[in-house]
């Protein structure tokens, strides 16, 4: 009975290195192949490309080609996905990028793009956005449609771009620009109502909408969350009963009230 036991056991043994012996081996044929594999296509992958239009599967191609090693017909193995990656994310309008390889010799690029919320005319002339992190971005002709415009007294940030927000002095108007923005974007009501920012000289705001023609007069950025919902209060029960062309204004600086001048 004991002699059987173990008989049992050394079987079970031998199963179990023979199963070792064969998955180490199936790694290393794996891996010979691999390093044998040539690369044969590339495929490009850019996210959120119906949206934005920053980032091109060509323009993405054009500059992993332009690495070195990248060789269309040499081994597979021989290509540095961590330095691509890297390489990739140096792009303004780049958020992340992810490259892998596969057995059949091709090459997986995905690409995430940044997302802007803000496009910004600066006073001393020229452009930049803002994307959701908070980083400032060059300006480009790919503009979305129907993306929130920021103008007025906006002096330039004098740094390199594209550049994190935070570079700047913390009483730069671009941080209250950025701050009101992402409310705006971030609310359903908001983003589709407000075109547009402006910012006066004594760092007052004035919101353009998009339905109705009237100035919605907002004050200093304090307590925009409170502005914002008597906002609401007010368009809910007030321009949809007397309609959408009666003002010319809407005054949101006053504390507890909204001051209004009829057409």
């Amino acid at each position: 009975m004991i002699r059987r036991r173990n008989i049992q056991r050394l079987l079970l043994l031998l199963v179990y290195l023979l199963a070792g012996g064969t998955a180490v081996t199936l790694v290393i044929l794996a891996g010979r192949r691999e390093r044998s594999v040539p690369f044969r296509a590339m495929e490009v992958r850019v996210v959120d490309s119906a949206r934005y239009h920053f980032v091109e599967s060509r323009e993405v191609k054009e500059l992993v080609l332009k690495q070195q090693g990248v060789v269309l017909g040499r081994p597979l193995s021989g290509i540095d996905t961590r330095r691509l990656e890297k390489k990739l994310e140096q792009h303004p309008f780049i958020l992340r990028v992810e490259v892998y390889k596969d057995v059949t010799g091709l090459l997986h690029v995905e690409v995430v793009q940044r997302e802007p919320v803000v496009k910004v005319y600066l006073s001393g002339g020229g452009g930049m956005f803002i994307d959701r992190e908070g980083m400032m971005l060059p300006f480009s002709h790919k503009t979305p449609v129907h993306l929130l415009v920021a103008s007025g007294h906006i002096p330039s940030p004098r740094i390199p771009l594209p550049a994190p927000l935070q570079a700047l002095p913390e009483n730069h108007p671009l941080h209250g620009i950025y701050r009101m923005a992402r409310y705006i974007v971030d609310d359903p009501l908001w983003k589709a109502q407000i075109e547009q920012i402006y910012l006066d000289r004594q760092g007052e705001y004035t919101l353009t909408p998009r339905v109705g023609s009237h100035a919605i007069y907002f004050g200093g950025i304090d307590n925009m969350e409170r502005k914002f919902w008597k906002l609401h209060i007010f368009y809910t029960h007030a321009l949809n009963n007397l309609g959408w062309k009666r003002y010319t204004s809407i005054d949101l600086k006053f504390k507890n009230q909204i001051v209004c001048t009829r057409r």
